[in-house]
């Protein structure tokens, strides 16, 4: 329109989201981090490039979990979309179905892997040239199910890739690298070390069991990213970095690989590798990057001196070099740094993420009807990862600040720091209403605390102090055995009581039971808008722990 605003509807905006997403897809790796379409990670964030992230892969499958669903509900059989759009969605489920009877290849082959991500990133690159340039043309009619095709598609190669994301250990895969081989050899994968948020996203996937929750929660437990002095977990595992002499060190064995490196090294020729003090062989300090690398040694060709330096040997040298800088590699901080997302260091974002992730898993067993062992097991991992938090199960010498401040981090060396409201106090609200039981699902509230404990109930009577929905102060005398939180401003009070009702008190002071665990459409919504037309909530429940 005249304001340069482009309007199209929520499912073609999700849908661009997904079709960004699945064009950077790499079978039996991730979603490349390109510089099409980055991501941003604090502690690898000098991976975009070779990155590739099975972390966001996690949230995609999340994601076409909620489109199935949701697209289940839709009565229309067509859907209104931009016509660069429709393309892009009718190629992209073209492509995914010609090789729908082979993903086991795409991961087995390098040659099939790099010809089906081109395929993607081809199409991409033709709607992003399309639209950038000339814009968006016009608007068309596809069918629903078209949609519905490329989500079941999808869903079944993203699931494909992630049941091969697991390591021999129990956790899984977070980040990979991309691997070009030389000569047409295709797209290699090679593996990162492990990191907490991959198994933070695994946990979050939709088809993940319960039991398959409990083995990921064994293994980080178990795992070097435990830190037993803050019972809480690293964001990847601490580790010894090489000092400034113990780099650019040329193995023996991958010396003797070379026979122009170590003839060059023998005579003294120092234009590509030189012997130092220690008789220790470095390549040249000027060489700082594999471009400079070959141009080095196509002078060296051009000049006559390396009669034997091929094509092959000079990719094998690149690939000395590369063995012994691992550019390709390289994270940034956690690879570096100390502190904030650095080595040895607790992200609290992140186990705030773990912990609500973990009752997810939880509250998701209990509603398939899964064994009681299974969600007792859960329950007993969430409440050691909240164990491990701030707040009131620590004391300031060993949180090392406030326990009840919200910090960023914790390095290895020293306790909290960079306090601040930060991503956990989020976790910490979401958790929290998750362990108090309350569920909202078809616009009705329900009260099911089943992950809460008996022991935080009134051992004796008390005062709750709050404020109504006008900011007027509210008091509430509370009897022993009663809990008080307040949901949308009004006050809701716990009672131990094996059968299930709720009463609502209005401001008049009359009262309404309702039997069961579950408010009606009308109350909920009532109380979401915050009208006053309830002015307190009864429930009798009992907690699950």
């Amino acid at each position: 329109g005249a304001d340069g605003v482009y309007h199209v509807t929520l499912l073609e905006k999700l849908l661009v989201s997904v079709l960004a997403k699945i064009a950077n897809f790499v079978p039996g790796a991730g979603l490349w981090l390109n510089t099409q379409r980055p991501e941003w990670n604090d502690a690898n964030n000098a991976l975009v490039g070779y990155g590739v992230s099975v972390v966001t892969l996690c949230y995609l499958e999340r994601l076409f979990a909620y489109l199935s669903e949701m697209l289940i509900s839709v009565e229309a059989r067509e859907a209104t979309l931009s016509l660069e759009v429709a393309t892009w969605l009718g190629e992209t489920t073209r492509t995914l179905t010609s090789y729908r009877g082979s993903a086991d290849e795409l991961v087995a082959s390098d040659v099939m892997r790099k010809a089906f991500v081109d395929q993607l990133g081809q199409i991409a690159g033709s709607y992003r040239k399309q639209v950038y340039e000339r814009g968006f043309s016009a608007k068309v009619t596809v069918p629903i199910d078209a949609v519905r095709a490329l989500v079941a598609l999808g869903s079944d190669f993203v699931a494909h890739t992630l049941q091969r994301g697991r390591r021999p250990d129990g956790l899984y895969h977070a980040y990979n690298l991309l691997v070009p081989r030389p000569n047409e050899g295709g797209f290699g994968v090679d593996h990162l070390p492990e990191m907490l948020e991959g198994q933070v996203a695994a946990l979050s996937t939709c088809n993940m069991s319960g039991e398959e929750a409990c083995g990921v929660l064994d293994a980080l437990a178990a795992s070097p990213m435990y830190r037993a002095d803050q019972q809480s977990f690293t964001l990847y595992p601490d580790r010894r970095l090489p000092s400034f002499l113990e780099k650019n060190v040329i193995a023996d064995e991958a010396l003797a690989s070379s026979v122009v490196l170590e003839k060059m090294a023998a005579a003294g020729d120092v234009r590509i590798v030189e012997r130092d003090a220690r008789r220790k062989v470095r390549f040249r300090s000027h060489l700082y990057n594999s471009d400079q690398c070959r141009a080095a040694l196509q002078e060296v060709r051009a000049c006559g001196a390396g009669a034997k330096l091929g094509d092959a040997e000079i990719d094998g040298i690149l690939a000395i070099y590369e063995g012994v800088f691992n550019h390709r590699g390289f994270t940034g901080r956690s690879g570096t740094m100390f502190a904030y997302e650095g080595l040895g260091s607790i992200y609290w974002h992140m186990v705030g993420k773990l912990l609500v992730a973990t009752q997810e898993r939880y509250l998701v067993s209990q509603e398939r009807r899964e064994s009681t062992t299974i969600r007792d097991r859960l329950a007993e991992h969430y409440y050691r990862i909240r164990q491990g938090i701030g707040g009131i199960n620590k004391c300031p010498s060993v949180y090392g600040a406030f326990p009840l401040d919200p910090y960023s981090h914790t390095p290895s060396h020293c306790g909290a720091r960079q306090p601040g409201m930060t991503g956990q106090v989020k976790e910490e609200i979401i958790s929290r209403q998750g362990e108090l039981g309350v569920v909202v699902k078809g616009g009705m509230v329900s009260f099911r605390p089943s992950l809460l404990r008996h022991s935080e109930f009134l051992r004796e009577p008390a005062t709750f102090e709050t404020f109504d929905v006008r900011g007027g102060a509210v008091s509430v005398a509370l009897e022993a055995g009663t809990l008080a939180f307040t949901y949308c401003q009004v006050p809701v009070i716990y009672h131990l009581d094996e059968r299930r009702r709720i009463v609502l008190r209005d401001p008049q002071g009359s009262d309404r039971e309702i039997i069961g665990e579950t408010l009606d459409v009308e109350c909920s919504a009532a109380i979401f808008a915050r009208t006053g037309a309830i002015s307190r909530i009864d429930v009798w429940t009992h907690p699950g722990r």
